[in-house]
C-alpha cells in the first residue's frame, strides 16, 4: 500500500496536536522533533504545513531507535541544551520513561499545556 507523506505522519505523529503545539510555543521555546521516523518525511510534512523546528533528528542519525537509551544521548549530542532545559513529548510510555529516567520532563501531546502553559 502506498502512503502519501501526510497519511504516515498522521498515524505516528497526531500531527494536529503537533501543529498546534509548535505554533503555540515555537516563538518562545526552541523546538525539537527527534523520531524513529525519516527526517526527510518530517522535513515534507513541516514544510507542507509551514511548520519548522530547530532541529529535527531522525533514524538515518540515530545510532539506536527509541526507547533505547542510545538514542537519547545521540538527541543530546546534536541539541545545545539538557534533559533539565526540556520537556519530551510523546505518546509512548517506554518513550516517556526512558527519557524521565535521563532528566527529561515528560508528557503526552495531549497535556503538553499543562506542562508548558
Amino acid at each position: 500500500i502506498h502512503e502519501t507523506v501526510h497519511e504516515r505522519v498522521c498515524r505516528v505523529m497526531e500531527p494536529s496536536t503537533i501543529l498546534a503545539s509548535l505554533g503555540r510555543y515555537q516563538e518562545t521555546y526552541r523546538t525539537a522533533i527527534f523520531t524513529n521516523n525519516e527526517e526527510q518525511l518530517v522535513h515534507r510534512f513541516l514544510r507542507d504545513h509551514g511548520k519548522t523546528v530547530d532541529t529535527i533528528l531522525g533514524a538515518e542519525t540515530l545510532s539506536q531507535l527509541k526507547p533505547k537509551p542510545g538514542a537519547f544521548h545521540t538527541f543530546l549530542e546534536t541539541v545545545p541544551y539538557q534533559p533539565a532545559e526540556a520537556v519530551f513529548v510523546d505518546n509512548d510510555q517506554q518513550n516517556r520513561n526512558t527519557a524521565a529516567s535521563l532528566g527529561f520532563a515528560t508528557c503526552r501531546p495531549t497535556t503538553i499545556d499543562e506542562v508548558i502553559g
